[in-house]
């Protein structure tokens, strides 16, 4: 029955495939024995992808087979409250990043003028 729940079904599914690709981009990362820092930034966020969704997929279950106290616990849980914080913290590395490598492209071109 859970499994024909479309929001179940959609949360599992993203949960596989952050945890699927943070493998597989992890593997690459050890292949080739080096990363770019955000190449290394989206590994993590395909993992914190999975962590969020799996953690959704476990709140819709509780949801699903009606143990609305569980489900209230879990909302007062840390779990729930910093499921998102992760990936916020991944893209705004990100975000600072690149922003920083544009403030120095920018005054490496104003210096060749």
């Amino acid at each position: 029955m859970i499994f024909f729940d479309v929001t179940f079904a959609l949360y599992l599914f993203s949960a596989i495939v952050g945890i699927t690709g943070f493998f597989l981009f992890l593997w690459w990362w050890i292949k080739v024995k080096q990363a770019s820092f955000v190449y290394k930034c989206f590994c993590f966020l395909m993992l914190s992808w999975a962590y969020q969704n799996a953690v959704a997929a476990f709140s819709r279950t509780l949801y699903l087979i009606g143990d609305r106290q569980a489900l209230l616990s879990l909302f007062d849980t840390l779990i729930w409250k910093y499921r998102i914080l992760p990936s916020c913290l991944i893209i705004t590395f990100v975000i600072v990043a690149m922003i920083l490598r544009i403030r120095k492209t920018l005054r490496e071109s104003a210096r060749l003028k």
